[in-house]
C-alpha cells in the first residue's frame, strides 16, 4: 500500500494508497504498508483493511488493518482451499465489520481475479479465520450496512424468473434468507445498502439497463 507519489502497477497488483494527511484529495501519496502484495481494500467502521498475500511467501494470505491508513497491522488469514479455488487474500472481496479480534467478515470472489470453484467465506474472530458459508451460490456482491448487524450478498434465487436476487443475513452469515422481492430473471453482480432497509443491486448484462431496487 502507498500514500504519495502517483500510484504505480507492479506486475499485476494494484498499487493502494492514502492520501497525505487527507488534504489534498488524493493528488499526492506516500508508502506505508510495504512487504505484503494486497488484493483487496475495505473502508471499515473504525478504519481500513486489506487481503493479500506476503511478498516472501505467496501462500500466506494475511489481513492488513488501520485504523488511520498510516500504521497497518498484519494478521496471519487462514481459509480452505476447495473446489480448485483460491485462499482467502487473492482473488477475494470482502466486508468487515470492525477493527478487533471479534469482528465479522464475508468474503466473496471477485470477478475480475477470474477465480472460479471458490466458496464464499465467512469469519468471526477478526479475519484471522475463514470458513465456507452456508450460502455456497453467493457470488461477487457483497455489502454489510453501517453501523448495522445485516450482511447482504447476491446469489441465484430459485426458479428460472429468479437467476439473480439478494440475500440478507442478520447472524453474522450464518443463515440466510432470500429477499424474495430482488429476484431478477438475470443474475445480479453487485448490491450496496446504506442502512439495512435502503440499497441498491446492479447486474453485469441484463435485458434492460435498469439496476434493481
Amino acid at each position: 500500500l502507498s500514500r504519495a507519489q502517483p500510484a504505480r502497477v507492479t506486475g499485476c497488483w494494484p498499487a493502494a494508497g492514502r492520501s497525505s494527511a487527507g488534504a489534498d484529495g488524493g493528488a499526492t501519496w506516500l508508502p506505508v504498508l510495504t512487504g505484503v502484495s494486497m488484493w483487496a481494500l475495505a473502508k471499515v467502521p473504525g478504519g481500513y483493511a486489506a487481503d493479500g498475500n506476503r511478498r516472501d511467501r505467496s501462500a500466506s494470505p494475511v489481513l492488513a488493518v488501520s485504523s488511520d491508513g498510516v500504521r497497518w497491522t498484519t494478521r496471519a488469514a487462514t481459509s480452505p482451499r476447495s473446489n480448485g479455488g483460491q485462499p482467502f487474500g487473492v482473488g477475494y472481496r470482502f466486508a468487515l465489520s470492525g477493527l478487533g479480534p471479534h469482528a465479522v467478515g464475508v468474503a466473496v470472489t471477485d470477478p475480475v481475479a477470474g477465480v472460479t470453484g471458490a466458496p464464499p467465506l465467512r469469519s468471526t474472530d477478526g479475519g484471522r479465520h475463514w470458513t465456507p458459508m452456508s450460502l455456497r451460490t453467493a457470488s461477487s456482491g457483497l455489502s454489510m450496512a453501517p453501523g448495522e448487524r445485516a450482511i447482504f450478498v447476491t446469489a441465484p434465487g430459485r426458479g428460472s424468473d429468479c437467476a439473480g436476487a439478494v440475500y440478507r443475513s442478520t447472524d453474522s452469515g450464518a443463515r440466510w434468507q432470500l429477499l424474495a422481492g430482488s429476484c431478477q430473471p438475470y443474475p445480479l453482480t453487485a448490491v450496496q445498502f446504506r442502512t439495512a432497509r435502503k440499497g441498491i443491486a446492479a447486474a453485469a448484462c441484463q435485458p434492460s439497463s435498469a439496476a434493481a431496487r
